[in-house]
């Protein structure tokens, strides 16, 4: 017991030690750190767990961190209606229509994913308001078509 405790203190300090001499540099964390690249990627990895469970899948993207960032998150909307049927940050609008929950400059934003979606995938623009600091913010959100859903997850981009 007494040589298990020395490991983990003598371990501590190894590690503590690593980080002051700069082995190892700590950046701070960037709310604004997501890409592009991570946001057709979470798109791309909900795809693939709906191809591998269907519709079981929806309630994974809801909770399960592999589909979630500081501010990125998956949502997947029914294309025939516009219902959200998965979010990854907000449930209480799975069952709600898109229109209910954003509507931009008086767009029909779900007419805006249902006529821009591709099943290539698509990069739009809206104004939506970020989950960390509740604050409304230009966001560019990765949508896909796949089977009868479209498969989204935005990146929000600072206050210029």
């Amino acid at each position: 017991m007494k040589k298990l405790m020395f490991f983990g203190i003598s371990l501590t300090a190894i590690v503590i030690l690593i980080i002051v001499a700069g082995v190892i540099e700590l950046k701070p964390v960037d709310s604004f750190s997501e890409t592009p690249d991570m946001a057709v990627s979470l798109v791309n990895d909900a795809i693939d767990l709906y191809d591998d469970i269907g519709t079981e899948s929806f309630p994974r993207i809801d909770v399960d961190p592999e589909f979630h960032g500081m501010e990125l998150y998956v949502y997947v909307i029914r294309d025939s209606d516009g219902v959200v049927v998965a979010h990854g940050e907000d449930k209480s609008l799975i069952g709600k229509n898109i229109d209910a929950i954003i509507e931009i400059d008086g767009k029909n934003i779900e007419e805006i994913i249902h006529n821009l979606a591709t099943d290539d995938g698509t990069w739009i623009e809206y104004v939506s308001e970020d989950p960390v600091n509740k604050k409304l913010l230009p966001e560019s959100a990765w949508i896909k078509k796949h089977d009868e859903y479209i498969f989204g997850s935005g990146i929000f981009h600072p206050e210029n």
